[in-house]
């Protein structure tokens, strides 16, 4: 199985019940889902502020809404999860191996992603990079060593208050999550923790919600749309496990998605699907009955970038993502500034 430039060998034989998924703003069910039969083979200063805290523990996705660094302690406006300049190469942080999956942060002053780039543990690693303000050129990626194993870790994500990374890793011979935790984020990462109740069968492509109480992740476990879906579930507080995932089934299709995102202000979701073949980005809304409604395509100026997917939109608007360019085979990280 090869996601989006990370090869793993997979064989997965489950069979998992999806329950209905409760509304946004209601605590799902925490008792722990049923087993499933599951057959597999085979530090740094993060230089985070301390904006988007949870306000909240209600567990909706609009709820605890982050401190994003803008004048006005919200997002910016202007278009910004609407329109884009034509997007341009990442060059600061790209290399000749492959580079993928960005991860801003909530204050904009870190990128983590994933890199086959020489000098990590061994397969692809996560490497992050860190500017002194959001004018300012990314600095060299560095290697984010303890998260990082011999096996693939890929697809990071930072909680918006910088005390918790999520990620996927294959190390115990499957997809699955991970995440690593900090008291503060100028301290170094703990270590790397399976995030156990979720992983029964190949999950991945974790994404935090603003108060850092819903995650969002891929999987291939049976009782979805086809191929990989998109699931979410909830927790309590922030330190609490997760309680059972439900798929999200009115963004779901035939098709695989893949790496989602969520706006700083909980509203918004980014999707990436594959299907046929072809790679897609869009958006959808989240509507007052705590639902995601119907999805629009991303609308990207001069777009030549083949394959695109891993949609991110930074604190001042700017979209992240990775592709492949029109010239060449590898994978790339991309960068679009909002049109206002």
């Amino acid at each position: 199985m090869t996601v989006r430039g990370l090869s793993m060998s997979i064989l997965v034989l489950s069979a998992v019940a999806c329950s209905p998924a409760p509304r946004y703003g209601e605590v799902p069910d925490t008792t722990p889902a049923p087993d499933a039969a599951v057959v597999r083979d085979g530090g740094a200063d993060a230089g985070f502020s301390d904006a988007g805290k949870s306000t909240s523990d209600a567990g909706s996705i609009g709820g605890g809404t982050a401190d994003a660094g803008t004048p006005d302690g919200g997002v910016p406006d202007a278009g910004w999860a609407r329109h884009w300049q034509t997007p341009t190469l990442l060059t600061a942080l790209n290399s000749s191996a492959d580079d993928s999956q960005p991860a801003p942060s909530a204050d904009g002053l870190m990128l983590c992603f994933a890199s086959t780039r020489s000098g990590g543990k061994g397969g692809g690693d996560i490497w992050c990079s860190k500017r002194p303000n959001t004018t300012a050129a990314w600095g060299s990626p560095y290697n984010e060593s303890i998260l990082n194993s011999s096996a693939d870790d890929w697809t990071p994500w930072l909680r918006a208050d910088g005390r918790e990374i999520l990620f996927s890793t294959n190390r115990s011979g499957n997809p699955d999550l991970y995440h690593a935790m900090r008291d503060d984020p100028a301290m170094p990462w703990g270590t790397p923790q399976p995030i156990t109740e979720l992983n029964i069968d190949s999950e991945y492509d974790p994404v935090l919600s603003p108060d850092g109480l819903t995650l969002f992740f891929a999987s291939t476990r049976s009782g979805g749309a086809g191929g990989s879906d998109y699931y979410r579930a909830h927790r309590s507080t922030s330190d609490a496990q997760f309680g059972r995932a439900y798929n999200v089934a009115e963004i779901n299709t035939s098709g695989n998605e893949y790496a989602a995102g969520v706006t700083l202000d909980g509203k918004t979701f980014l999707t990436c699907r594959e299907q046929g073949g072809v790679y897609t980005l869009s958006s959808a809304d989240l509507k007052p009955d705590d639902t995601w409604g119907s999805e629009s395509p991303l609308r990207i100026d001069g777009m030549t970038v083949k394959q695109p997917c891993v949609p991110r939109i930074g604190v001042d608007g700017t979209l992240y993502f990775e592709g492949v360019a029109a010239s060449g085979s590898g994978r790339d990280l991309y960068s679009a500034a909002p049109v206002r």
